[in-house]
């Protein structure tokens, strides 16, 4: 699942359909893809082996995580907050992506395993 074609496709939790294209990033958490549409990105969570995050637990505390930080307000940040979540069996999100957005890489910044919207804080 590391490389990705154009035809791969994943639905969020609205229906909607997203073609993934090109990886832009990977890090601690997971990979970011751009999809068809240019204003629209998603980051989708992996083990520490590049495969999608499938099985129930784990898919349960992530997306605990991820609702907590959808609705933290970080108004003046230019962080890709979730939009929509991802649908099963994926752990992810869809995001907004902006011109001036650059990526966190691991090597800046060493996000923690646990409690990602207090860190974000």
């Amino acid at each position: 699942m590391n490389e990705r074609t154009e035809l791969d496709q994943i639905v969020d939790v609205n229906g909607n359909i997203h073609y993934l294209g090109s990886k832009i990033g990977e890090g601690g958490q997971g990979a970011v893809y751009r999809t068809k549409d240019p204003s629209l990105a998603i980051k989708l969570v992996t083990d520490s082996e590049g495969n999608p995050i499938t099985d129930r637990s784990s898919r349960k505390k992530y997306i605990a995580q991820l609702e907590r930080m959808r609705i933290l307000p970080l108004p003046d940040m230019h962080l890709a907050k979730p939009v929509v979540l991802l649908a099963e069996p994926y752990v992810g999100y869809v995001m907004r992506l902006l011109s001036d957005m650059t990526s966190v890489q691991k090597s800046f910044i060493a996000p923690p395993q646990t409690n990602l919207s207090e860190f974000y804080l």
